[in-house]
């Protein structure tokens, strides 16, 4: 399961290279994961993986009704929306993955880069107080199993 994750990845990221991610093939990425976190437990690699994937496809999903529209101000809404759409899937995921492993340091700061990130690039200055609450949260939890 996990070597057919891996290839639905592979050829999803390939086609990143020139323009966006294939989204039938994170799709099916998707679903792999899905299905064996069902059945059995994940890594930490995996549960990043997972929440990437998830804020790949959302994004893409997004891009393809933006691509629609002609309105620019539309179009720059959609933006925005997508990137919020796409990080707050993924950090239901990373929730998911940090209840699993709690002293994961390597959760803990993938889960800050994309709080970071999200503010960043959304533009959302009021969720900052979720950047310290993740890092005490990490601060607290990290190397206690």
């Amino acid at each position: 399961c996990v070597q057919s994750i891996q290839q639905h990845r592979q050829k999803a990221y390939e086609a990143a290279a020139a323009t966006t991610p294939d989204l039938d093939a994170l799709q099916q990425s998707m679903d792999g994961f899905a299905s064996l976190s069902k059945n059995c437990p994940m890594t930490p690699l995996l549960w990043m993986q997972y929440a990437q994937d998830t804020k790949a496809l959302m994004e893409g999903l997004w891009m393809m009704e933006k691509s629609a529209t002609d309105d620019n101000a539309q179009q720059q809404q959609l933006v925005i929306q997508a990137k919020k759409e796409a990080y707050e899937s993924s950090a239901g995921i990373l929730e998911l993955a940090l209840i699993e492993f709690p002293g994961c340091a390597l959760l803990h700061l993938y889960n800050l880069e994309n709080i970071i990130a999200y503010i960043c690039e959304c533009g959302d200055i009021g969720s900052s107080n979720k950047v310290s609450s993740a890092f005490l949260k990490a601060w607290q939890s990290v190397g206690k199993g």
